[in-house]
């Protein structure tokens, strides 16, 4: 599947999906808690949202100056900020990885670092969601029911388990994969950021350091939607976010949308519905929660536009 169709593959699968969307909730209602949401909550969620790009930026700064990577603090900057922007036009989760890591090799002349940088970035974020999760999940299940909640203790060291065996997935794959495979265009693909992923074994203190940071940015994004639910009068506790959230995020991230659009309000729709909040809402809020994400990237648009009128300098 060339690069073209599978952006409009993706961009129809939004579209389906909030058609089908369209079909079951009240839209009318839904639009009407976008338009009236709470001022306070709104400017507080913004606020939470300048706070997630900040870490973000810190948590990409800290890693392009441990790789001592010959870029200045503008140019990588400029790489974080634009690829974000312009990430937001292409298939969710990936989109902004693939463009950064363009970005970067253009400015560095160093394709296999750029990728493993970016790698990294990825696993650190997808690492800190997965836990979050499921701390979420054993405190929500601690005020539901005891014995699911041994069950959530176990799922958390299963997950603690796997986020650290990713860093060893290059020797797995190899040991896992026939020879007669090693050709197929979707395990070289796989082998690469497992390589990518497998030079940083000797740097796990770093490693670390960036899956606390992303844990923090998380939390923040948890936050974000807790706020806008309660301007929209969303009842409903933060311990339940916690639980909730990070699945659903992690859903969003899935290379099948358009920036996360139709997945997002499907699975929040979907997340919310056992605790009661009608589906107006759920989708009002699912909604609001991708239109600030796509604010946040505005100051990469701005950076982007500028470099364009100047021929392409940072």
């Amino acid at each position: 599947m060339t690069f073209v169709s599978s952006v409009w593959f993706r961009a129809g699968f939004s579209l389906a999906l909030l058609g089908y969307l369209a079909s079951r909730i009240d839209m009318t209602e839904a639009a009407r808690g976008i338009v009236t949401i709470k001022p306070a909550h709104l400017a507080g969620a913004l606020g939470l949202v300048a706070l997630d790009r900040v870490l973000m930026l810190c948590r990409w700064v800290l890693l392009v100056r441990r790789a001592r990577m010959a870029l200045s603090l503008k140019s990588t900057v400029w790489v974080f900020l634009v690829g974000s922007y312009l990430g937001q036009l292409l298939p969710s989760g990936v989109g902004s990885d693939a463009v950064r890591a363009y970005l970067l090799s253009r400015r560095t002349e160093s394709g296999a670092e750029s990728i493993a940088l970016v790698a990294i970035d990825r696993y650190v974020g997808l690492c800190s969601l997965a836990l979050l999760a499921t701390v979420g999940l054993v405190t929500w299940t601690g005020q539901t029911h005891v014995e699911l909640q041994r069950w959530s203790y176990l799922l958390a060291g299963v997950v603690t388990l796997g986020a650290i065996g990713l860093l060893w997935a290059d020797h797995l794959l190899r040991v896992l994969v026939p020879v007669r495979w090693s050709t197929q265009p979707w395990v070289t693909q796989a082998l690469r950021l497992a390589d990518a992923l497998g030079q940083y074994r000797g740097r796990l203190p770093l490693v670390v350091l960036l899956v606390a940071l992303s844990v923090v940015v998380q939390v923040v994004r948890v936050l974000q939607a807790y706020v806008l639910g309660r301007g929209l009068g969303i009842a409903v506790s933060f311990s339940y976010y916690l639980a909730v959230m990070p699945i659903g995020i992690l859903v969003i991230l899935l290379p099948i949308s358009i920036g996360g659009f139709g997945v997002a309000q499907g699975v929040i729709v979907w997340l919310l519905r056992p605790v009661g909040v009608p589906e107006p809402q759920a989708f009002a809020l699912s909604t609001l929660f991708l239109i600030t994400g796509v604010v946040s990237t505005l100051p990469g648009a701005l950076l982007y536009l500028r470099s364009r009128s100047r021929g392409g300098a940072s």
